[in-house]
């Protein structure tokens, strides 16, 4: 068995433990698995691509470089994703953005990227649209 098989093999032994036979003291020691309900929202077959306002700079991300090769089990093939260039209030900064979410302000005064690391938790911020 190769390394990645051993590693898969162990992460499904531990998942199952931790979701069906570990209690969790933040919910009152029961398990994962008794607490979980299907959602009754459906997912929609096809995502609308975003539609960015006529004054972004809107560009293809397709993850090509940071995607693993073919043979990797644990690879997740990423769709392209359309990404809008913001201008602010200040000359030389842009914000990054994915639909309404600013993933990172540029800064070409400087040449620096800095990421964005809150990203708000309320569902209603999350929507794919």
């Amino acid at each position: 068995m190769g390394e990645q098989a051993n590693a898969r093999a162990a992460f499904d032994a531990w998942r199952e433990v931790y979701n069906t036979k570990r209690p969790h003291e933040a919910i009152g020691l029961d398990v994962p698995a008794d607490r979980y309900r299907s959602s009754k929202r459906a997912m929609p077959d096809l995502i609308a691509p975003p539609d960015y306002e006529p004054a972004a700079q809107v560009r293809k991300a397709d993850g090509s470089a940071a995607s693993a090769s073919t043979d990797d089990p644990f690879a997740v093939p990423r769709p392209s994703r359309s990404l809008a260039s913001r201008t602010t209030d200040t000359d030389g900064i842009f914000e990054l953005c994915y639909r309404r979410h600013v993933l990172a302000q540029l800064d070409l005064r400087q040449n620096i990227v800095q990421s964005v690391n809150h990203v708000p938790e309320h569902s209603s911020t999350l929507s794919p649209v």
